[in-house]
């Protein structure tokens, strides 16, 4: 699960450097089944594992190289379009894990109680929403359990020059749009 703070269109654009997120392939799973990336950075996969899958990105073919990731091998791509992005092995479908590349905002990774802090949020109006991707989505459960955003009635906060709380509710069912 990931909490997205998303700036409403008055609020000052957020100057994030680009960075290198690192995502972990262990054996025939993801570490994380969902990684979160801004535009403009780069996603690094690095393959801890014993085999060596051939990793494809739907929806952006040509982000990863069409060869097996070697054990201890790593491999790096920038993606091009904000939105979700599914990495695969299209010979052991299983293997799979999703990439959310935000556009414009920050993000959060809750802890084991839900907590989540982000620093330094500029001024301004915000949104916050939650994209849920349950574990069995890199595990390969026969039903996976929908992955995307919670549907829920979105927060809007106004952030100003000192702490901020949110109390974020989810829905017991947890219903999700892709």
């Amino acid at each position: 699960m990931v909490v997205v703070l998303e700036p409403a269109a008055a609020t000052p654009p957020v100057a994030a450097k680009p960075t290198t997120v690192t995502w972990d392939l262990r054996g025939d799973s993801f570490a994380r089944p969902l990684v979160v990336a801004r535009l403009g950075d780069a996603i690094e996969i690095r393959n801890l594992g014993r085999s060596a899958p051939v990793l494809v990105a739907r929806g952006q073919p040509q982000l990863l190289p069409k060869k097996p990731l070697n054990p201890t091998d790593r491999v790096a791509c920038t993606p091009t379009a904000a939105g979700l992005l599914d990495v695969i092995d299209e010979s052991t479908p299983h293997v799979r894990g999703r990439a959310l590349v935000l556009e414009r905002g920050l993000f959060a990774y809750p802890d084991a109680g839900g907590k989540f802090e982000l620093a330094d949020v500029p001024a301004g109006e915000w949104t916050v929403r939650v994209y849920y991707a349950p574990r069995n989505l890199a595990r390969g459960a026969a039903a996976p359990t929908a992955a995307g955003w919670i549907v829920r009635t979105d927060d809007k906060i106004t952030v100003g020059g000192k702490r901020t709380e949110v109390t974020v509710k989810l829905p017991p069912t947890l219903p999700v749009k892709p």
